[in-house]
């Protein structure tokens, strides 16, 4: 399978992820932040869904 198809994709997701991972998702007080962390969470599984449907839609083929 070649994942340079894919990799606007993957980069999107892995960025969430790294923005979980530096702590960018804080903010001033502990609720605004973890509001932040469940859009980013929401965010990232979206993602994640969208690239299986394309990869599924691609090994499918045309019609």
């Amino acid at each position: 399978m070649d994942l340079t198809r894919y990799e606007s994709e993957i980069k999107r997701i892995m960025d969430e992820i790294g923005s979980l991972e530096s702590g960018e998702y804080l903010e001033d007080g502990e609720e605004q932040g973890m509001e932040n962390v469940t859009i980013i969470a929401k965010t990232i599984r979206v993602l994640f869904l969208e690239l299986l449907v394309k990869m599924s839609n691609d090994a499918e083929g045309p019609g």
